[in-house]
């Protein structure tokens, strides 16, 4: 009897693609600091966005120097929610490297950061929010109010708003808390009035409430 045998066409487990990733980054990891010493922008020519694809296509990542001399690995689903479970069981199981710190999710970063583009420019540090959300729900809707907005330009507005609320709130407290945006040129009521963060205080309290916890816990 003869039998052929042939490549499992057999999609590997998460785990095994788990087990891949950290291998090459163990393997890799020198050059990525000697690339990011160098030029941090040399970094992506080093293969890590093909091997974290290779987990999942919409994962993505941030690598930089704390203070301390240790390098960090953010590993984020870049607005891709439905994979933060993904995120959460890569960055759980990664092995420890010394001088590394692995962590789940961008991370809070606050609201002095400005957004520009050819259109506009804006910092959510100079805005005025109203928070509207039930009392039996954590999540909000956020009108955010900017003096002298081009409302012509309200979709480029809201997209930067977004990016400038997932950098300040990070990224789990602002998928989970923020359901919604609405940008206006109108001056808020100064009774119902809040800060950028006063917001940040606002949403996660809310979340404490819901049994939300905050996973901006690095490991290693």
């Amino acid at each position: 009897m003869f039998k052929l045998f042939g490549k499992s066409n057999k999609e590997p487990s998460s785990r095994d693609k788990e087990g891949r990733f950290w291998s090459w980054f163990t393997e890799n990891e020198g050059k990525l600091r000697e690339l990011y010493s160098a030029d941090p922008r040399s970094v992506s020519s080093a293969g890590l966005f093909k091997e974290l694809q290779k987990v999942a296509a919409e994962l993505a990542y941030e690598l930089g120097r704390q203070e301390s001399g240790k390098f960090e690995l953010i590993i984020s689903a870049d607005g891709a929610y439905k994979i933060f479970p993904i995120v959460f069981s890569l960055v759980a199981s990664s092995p420890k490297i010394d001088g590394w710190i692995i962590t789940a999710l961008r991370p809070p970063i606050g609201f002095d950061m400005t957004y520009s583009d050819d259109h506009i420019s804006l910092c959510l540090g100079d805005a005025a929010f109203t928070v509207l959300g039930a009392k039996d729900h954590h999540a909000v809707k956020l009108l955010i109010h900017i003096d002298d907005a081009d409302m012509a330009k309200s979709e480029k507005y809201t997209r930067a708003c977004w990016i400038l609320l997932d950098a300040g709130l990070g990224e789990w407290v602002s998928s989970q808390c923020i359901a919604d945006i609405e940008v206006m040129s109108s001056a808020p009521d100064p009774a119902n009035t809040h800060t950028a963060t006063e917001v940040d205080q606002i949403c996660r309290g809310r979340m404490a409430d819901a049994g939300l916890g905050d996973p901006y816990a690095a490991v290693n």
